[in-house]
């Protein structure tokens, strides 16, 4: 059983804080509302620590009664909640390998519309994909010679991954990038377990860039449009 003096309860306020601020999160989630907290971990961080100054300066007299749920959350929440909803879990993360399925079979479409839109585009051109765009992007580049695409940004990209396991649909594992290739910058996160390096892969081709969303995944999968690392690996490569 939890007891907690009046004197302890200042220890709690940041844990308290957090566990606050990730129910209301997973409450948008849940409710399909994604407000800019969701990926932007210095954001989130703020308002834990307004939250945690707001309970630490206001003094409310919070009994051991209303503590105990808060720290029950933040201890054990995120296990039980995996726990109890694993197949909701999966439904929310197999759209991804479903969809690069579907990409593999039927990406004649796909393919065929980014070289529409390069075609219409201003030289020199610049493409930015992110997840399964960046498959679709490497396999355009390489089956086409599009001189006008002077880089290729990658965010999250399975690419290298599926070159590595021989089912990248445009070029055989032990093949090389064709020379016509534009540079690449790949950027990836160790958080996002959907994002693979490519300079291993690719030697001298890809320059790859690591950032840190501070999001768990699967959320870290869609959380590079708000990391500034992001934005600044893109910018200062812009021919």
């Amino acid at each position: 059983m939890l007891t907690v003096s009046e004197s302890d309860l200042s220890e709690y306020y940041a844990p308290i804080a957090r566990a606050v601020v990730a129910q209301a999160m997973f409450i948008s989630e849940q409710q399909e509302k994604f407000p800019p907290i969701l990926t932007d971990a210095q954001l989130r961080d703020k308002v834990v620590e307004l939250l945690t100054l707001a309970l630490t300066e206001a003094e409310l007299g919070l009994g051991g009664w209303l503590l105990k749920p808060f720290v029950a959350l933040a201890q054990h929440g995120g296990t039980n909640y995996v726990r109890g909803n694993r197949l909701e879990l999966t439904d929310k993360i197999s759209p991804m390998p479903g969809d690069i399925l579907l990409y593999q079979t039927r990406g004649e479409k796909i393919r065929a519309f980014i070289q529409q839109q390069i075609a219409q585009a201003e030289p020199p051109v610049v493409l930015i994909a992110h997840s399964l765009g960046g498959i679709a992007c490497v396999d355009l580049l390489v089956q086409q010679q599009l001189s006008q695409v002077e880089l290729l940004v990658t965010v999250g990209s399975q690419a290298p991954f599926l070159y590595e396991i021989n089912a990248l649909y445009s070029l055989e594992y032990g093949q090389l990038l064709p020379e016509h290739f534009p540079q690449w910058l790949n950027i990836y996160d160790l958080r996002d377990f959907l994002s693979y390096v490519g300079n291993r892969i690719f030697p001298d081709r890809v320059q790859d860039v690591q950032v840190d969303s501070r999001q768990p995944f699967p959320r870290s999968h869609g959380a590079y449009w708000t990391n500034a690392k992001t934005w600044e690996a893109i910018i200062s490569r812009l021919p």
